[in-house]
């Protein structure tokens, strides 16, 4: 780990410009999601675990910066030192403030990954609206900033603070813990955490040329769904909600694929590279074999539903990297089927751009004037602008394809794909 790193400087050189603030920062960079889900799980609730954690890092500031050799596991001296705090505050029912000379001889209590799960899991609670639940879910368990939270939900920072404070009062008050919900209120809660992570990888894609700040929701989102699957695995197949584990799966498949592809989203120039476009043959591998396994392993449930649907299309685009062309009878299949199930505008414009490979522009022209984009949502206008200029191609249409794409130029885009329509303008 990073902050380790910045641990050992801090211990072996005395002259180092690392100081101990630079210690601690690193370390609840790393750790904070795991240290707040862990305390969550003790004490039963997010608002007294942020609290206790808060005195936790107080006292390391007080305590710790002189004692260099002494600072070993950081974070579980963190957690233990909260812990100390969180007991000392329910025994006052006042503010937290404790003397720290009691931690002085302190043994570190070790931190778990699956608490995180139950953190979700209670952030779901169907007591709060789904914004709430996910905007809960994106603060303490991907620890994603406020400013961050404000912005993807057109929102100012005061009012999601006040959002979050109301929602873990609520919680407290109604005695919701930390905790493994009874079996019969698994599927609702699990499908709020996934789509949770659906909404925080999807901030990811959809901003592709954002740098180091989209990567990192990008792998945050992955490994949070591969933690949450590994966590479901190991339950009893008693507590597990056979659907919701499909799910599960899927959505983990679809996140790991999309990732295999991150390396070839981009061109030297940050402008967006299309699928079709793409260099396959720098696909990851590993990702694409990993995604496999688990969909095998979902099929196996035979409890088919969006997340797999949608992975298993995404599975069939991997296929071009060994068939070398895109098995587009199988992708229109898995629409056909995924508009049965999950019926929206996106994926209504996915089964028509592989209906224009299958059946024909015919088809697909037929298909997309019966949509009334006017209708749309400014989102979705841009990709049905980006249909018609897919059909106008096919068509050999060349004033229809240049008026579809500057039009879906004065739509919402961000960067990388506005620098890729206006090549395209410029190539025709």
């Amino acid at each position: 780990m990073a902050w380790l790193k910045c641990v050992r400087r801090f211990q072996t050189e005395p002259m180092s410009q690392v100081t101990f603030d630079d210690v601690l920062a690193a370390c609840l960079r790393t750790d904070r999601r795991k240290l707040i889900a862990s305390l969550s799980k003790h004490f039963g609730n997010l608002q007294n675990a942020e609290d206790a954690l808060s005195a936790a890092v107080e006292a390391a500031l007080k305590l710790l910066p002189l004692q260099r050799n002494a600072i070993g596991d950081l974070s579980a001296w963190l957690y233990t030192a909260a812990r100390h705090a969180g007991i000392d505050q329910q025994r006052k029912f006042a503010r937290i403030d404790f003397d720290v000379s009691v931690l002085q001889d302190l043994s570190a209590e070790p931190v778990h990954d699956d608490d995180r799960l139950q953190l979700m899991l209670m952030c779901a609670h169907p007591a709060l609206s789904s914004d709430t639940q996910a905007m809960l879910m994106l603060r303490y368990c991907a620890d994603v900033e406020l400013e961050v939270i404000a912005r993807w939900f057109f929102q100012s920072v005061g009012a999601v603070q006040r959002r979050l404070h109301r929602a873990k009062s609520k919680l407290q008050q109604s005695g919701v813990r930390c905790e493994l919900p009874a079996s019969e209120h698994w599927s609702m809660r699990l499908q709020s955490v996934l789509s949770c992570l659906e909404i925080l990888y999807d901030q990811s894609y959809s901003n592709v040329a954002g740098g180091a700040d989209a990567d990192g929701c990008a792998r945050e989102a992955e490994q949070l769904a591969l933690q949450l699957l590994d966590a479901l695995s190991r339950l009893p197949e008693q507590r597990r909600d056979v659907h919701s584990y499909a799910e599960a799966i899927g959505l983990c498949a679809l996140l790991v694929l999309a990732e295999s592809r991150r390396l070839t989203r981009l061109d030297t120039h940050n402008e967006m590279v299309p699928l079709h476009e793409q260099a396959c043959e720098r696909w990851d591998q590993v990702r694409i074999d990993m995604a496999a396994q688990m969909l095998l392993r979902a099929a196996k449930l035979n409890a088919r539903g969006p997340y797999q649907l949608r992975a298993l299309i995404f599975a069939h685009h991997a296929r071009r990297k060994i068939l070398g062309l895109t098995p587009w009878d199988a992708i229109f299949a898995c629409f056909e089927e995924l508009r049965v199930v999950d019926e929206n505008q996106q994926t209504l414009f996915g089964w028509i751009i592989a209906g224009l490979h299958v059946h024909g522009s015919v088809f697909a022209r037929q298909q997309l004037s019966r949509i009334n984009v006017h209708a749309l949502a400014n989102a979705h206008q841009l990709s049905y602008w980006l249909v018609d200029a897919e059909i106008a191609a096919g068509e050999g249409d060349i004033s229809r394809q240049r008026a579809a794409l500057a039009k879906a130029l004065t739509l919402q885009a961000n960067i990388a794909e506005q620098r890729y329509l206006k090549r395209r303008l410029d190539s025709i």
